[in-house]
């Protein structure tokens, strides 16, 4: 996964982007931090009521619950609280999941919305050791900057550690 810490355009992405590299579904963390995730990752997206979660007590904050999808029944996790950004509303009519199948794994992250699928040119990607995750255990594949606006990397780099380090130590 590679987060992007600016916002992108609403559009297929800046001209610069567009029809040239793999191809990355956008989902809005928060107003100015986007994630990237790999199509070949993702299997489905979806919009959810909150019914349809189950609560599981005793579990970090991060972890929003089970849900039941197709015969499968996989966790759904908060990503912009897992980056240290504000948490998802419990309150909200809905939710937005990306379904992610890595090897013999589903799980479905909740992100305020889904934007759509951009083209991410390899060598636009940054290193996430420099610039946001310091762990060897990080899930962040590396880190693409957009022109729309930039944010300096000592900012950057503080976002995911508090919650990083308190639910996957």
């Amino acid at each position: 996964m590679a987060i992007a810490t600016s916002a992108l355009p609403t559009r297929q992405g800046s001209q610069a982007l567009k029809n040239i590299g793999d191809p990355y579904i956008r989902l809005q963390l928060s107003d100015d931090a986007i994630a990237a995730v790999d199509t070949r990752q993702a299997q489905e997206v979806l919009v959810i009521a909150p019914q349809q979660l189950a609560v599981v007590p005793n579990m970090p904050t991060t972890v929003m619950g089970l849900i039941n999808h197709r015969s499968r029944i996989f966790w759904v996790i908060d990503l912009p609280q897992i980056f240290g950004l504000t948490p998802l509303d419990p309150r909200a009519a809905e939710y937005h999941l990306a379904v992610l199948h890595v090897g013999n794994v589903h799980v479905g992250i909740a992100v305020q919305h889904v934007l759509g699928v951009t083209r991410v040119a390899q060598e636009a990607i940054a290193s996430p050791w420099t610039v946001i995750c310091r762990r060897p255990w990080c899930p962040i594949c590396g880190v693409v900057c957009f022109p729309t606006r930039w944010r300096q990397p000592q900012e950057a780099s503080a976002l995911p550690q508090k919650s990083l380090q308190q639910d996957i130590a």
